[in-house]
């Protein structure tokens, strides 16, 4: 063994490319969370940005109650469920494994009942997937 981990450039540029997207979805809800007025506390950028894609996403729909305009609580609650739906993906590459799959050094996860190669079509549909969900949040901004 070299001490090397082998890797295809182009496929962690893609893993980078998603993982990227995927915050940038993040900061499309906390990047404005000062801009609404009246927030509970518990919205803060301070009380969300430490937490994970999921934290984010229940902190947010478990406090949408107390949101009292309207326009900002559709922003939250569609960034909170896309976060949430997006937390799976995200979790889903990055507790995945280093495999060969079809001759190439690939990414797989293992769960029960379902398992499957994080591959360049999956990323490519994963990404396409997050970069749809940030643009219809970024239409319902409130600022």
């Amino acid at each position: 063994m070299t001490g090397r981990i082998p890797f295809d450039p182009e496929y962690v540029a893609k893993l980078g490319r998603f993982i990227y997207a995927v915050t940038y979805l993040e900061w499309s809800l906390l990047g404005d969370l000062s801009s609404i007025p009246d927030l509970p506390a518990v919205l803060s950028l301070q009380e969300l940005a430490g937490c994970t894609t999921g934290g984010i996403a229940r902190r947010v729909t478990d406090n949408i109650a107390a949101v009292t305009d309207p326009r900002a609580s559709r922003f939250l609650a569609t960034a909170a469920n896309h976060l949430r739906e997006v937390a799976v993906m995200r979790n889903d590459v990055l507790h995945a494994r280093p495999a060969t799959v079809d001759g190439k050094q690939r990414l797989y996860r293992w769960l029960p009942g379902r398992s499957f190669a994080v591959s360049d079509a999956w990323l490519d549909e994963q990404i396409a997937d997050v970069e749809r969900r940030e643009a219809e949040v970024s239409g319902l901004r409130v600022i």
